[in-house]
C-alpha cells in the first residue's frame, strides 16, 4: 500500500471498512482533489474501427467528523459532466457503529467500498466490468440512496464487521442503469437492501473475508414498462502480505420479473481475481487480473449492457514516482459473448492532492 493511501485511510473508511477501528477524533476533516487523465487505445477484429480516448477526470473529496456527526462528500467531474457519486450524513452512536442516510457506495462485495472515484487510489487502470459503474455499462446498483448501517466488534487482534443498508437502487432507462441523481432531481426508484459480513483478522493488514447477499427491484422504464428484481450473492477474499496482495470476487446474480411484459434477464455467476506484487513496495507494482463470466447472459441482455465480456484479461504495471502521483501502463483482451475479440493498451496519470 503506498504511503499517500495511508495517509488518506481514515477518510476513505468513512464510507467503509475502517469504522471497525474505532476513530475518535472530536473533529477530523479531508479535502481532497483526484485528477487522472487516461489515455486508451482498442482494436476489434471484427472490421469495427479502432477506439481512441483521452478522458480527463477530477474527483473532489471531503470529509468531516465534529464529535459524532458525520459528513461525507464526493464529486466527481469529466469531460462531459459532473456528478455527484456521493453525499452522506451520520451519526456516530459508538467509535464503531455509524448510521449513515444520503446516497453512498452499496456493500457489495469488496473493491465497492475499497475504492471510490478516485483513480488515484486503484492499482489498475479501472474496475472489473461485474463492478463497473452504473453510467459506465454495469450491471449492479453500485449506488443506493438510503441508510448505511455500519458497525463491528473487536475479534483477537481484528474485527468482525457489518454492513446493512436499505434505500431506493437504480433504474433502467433504456441506456444504463441509472441511480438516484442528488444533483438532477433526487426522485427516488424502488427498494434495494444489501447485507454484508466481513471478517479483518488483523487491523494492521489489509486481509480480509466476506460474504454478501442483495436484492432490488428495478423499474425499466419505455413504451412497455416492467420490473425487475435482482438479487445477488456472493463472498470475497482479499489476502495482504508482505510481497503480495491477492483479491477474489465471485458473484451470483438472478433476475425474476413482478411486473410488465417478459423481458430476457438471465441468472449468471461473475468473478475476478487480481494479483498484485510489491516489486518495490510503495514504488513498482506490477499486477494482473483475470474476469470471468458464465455462458448463461441472453442476447438482449449482452445488448441492454454492450460492455459486458465472457472473460478479460489485464496486465500491467504502477509506478508511484511521487509520494502522490503514479503512472500505470496496462494491456488488455476480452472476448464478448458473440466471440468478438478486442485487445487494447491503456496509459493512466494520477494523482492526490
Amino acid at each position: 500500500m503506498n504511503r499517500a493511501f495511508k495517509r488518506l485511510r481514515h477518510a476513505l473508511a468513512a464510507a467503509g471498512w475502517a469504522a471497525a477501528l474505532g476513530v475518535q477524533a472530536q473533529t477530523a476533516d479531508h479535502f481532497h482533489i483526484l485528477p487522472a487523465v487516461n489515455g486508451t487505445y482498442e482494436n476489434r477484429d471484427d472490421g469495427v474501427p479502432s477506439r481512441r480516448e483521452v478522458p480527463v477526470i477530477v474527483d473532489l473529496f471531503f470529509s468531516r467528523d465534529l464529535d459524532r456527526l458525520r459528513v461525507l462528500a464526493e464529486l466527481q467531474v469529466d469531460n462531459h459532466t459532473a456528478e455527484l457519486e456521493r453525499g452522506q450524513i451520520g451519526y456516530r452512536f459508538t467509535p464503531k457503529t455509524s448510521l449513515w442516510v444520503g446516497r453512498f457506495h452499496n456493500p457489495l462485495g469488496f473493491w465497492n467500498t475499497e475504492h471510490h472515484h478516485g483513480h488515484y487510489f486503484e492499482t489498475s487502470i479501472g474496475r472489473p466490468r461485474i463492478v463497473e459503474f452504473e453510467d459506465e455499462g454495469g450491471v449492479l446498483p453500485i449506488h443506493l440512496a438510503g441508510f448505511l448501517l455500519e458497525t463491528g466488534v473487536g475479534v483477537g487482534d481484528g474485527a468482525l464487521q457489518l454492513d446493512a443498508a436499505l434505500g431506493s437502487g437504480p433504474k433502467y432507462d433504456g441506456d444504463n442503469l441509472a441511480p438516484v441523481d442528488l444533483l438532477r432531481g433526487a426522485a427516488l426508484n424502488k427498494r434495494a437492501a444489501t447485507l454484508r459480513l466481513a471478517w479483518q483478522p488483523d487491523l494492521t493488514r489489509e486481509t480480509h473475508y466476506g460474504v454478501f447477499a442483495a436484492r432490488t427491484d428495478i423499474p425499466v422504464t419505455g413504451p412497455l414498462p416492467a420490473v425487475v428484481t435482482q438479487t445477488v450473492r456472493g463472498a470475497y477474499a482479499n489476502l495482504d502480505t508482505r510481497s503480495f496482495n491477492l483479491l477474489c470476487e465471485i458473484f451470483h446474480l438472478a433476475h425474476t420479473q413482478s411486473s410488465g411484459p417478459p423481458l430476457a434477464w438471465p441468472s449468471y455467476w461473475a468473478g475476478h481475481v487480481q494479483a498484485e506484487y510489491k516489486l518495490v513496495p510503495g514504488v513498482w507494482t506490477p499486477y494482473a487480473r483475470v474476469e470471468m463470466m458464465s455462458h448463461r447472459v441472453t442476447g438482449d441482455y449482452a445488448q441492454r449492457f454492450p460492455l459486458l465480456t465472457k472473460n478479460r484479461q489485464i496486465a500491467g504495471v504502477r509506478w508511484d514516482f511521487r509520494s502522490n502521483q503514479a503512472l500505470k501502463l496496462q494491456l488488455m483482451r476480452e472476448t464478448t459473448f458473440d466471440r468478438q475479440l478486442t485487445t487494447g493498451i491503456a496509459a493512466q496519470w494520477s494523482a492526490l492532492f
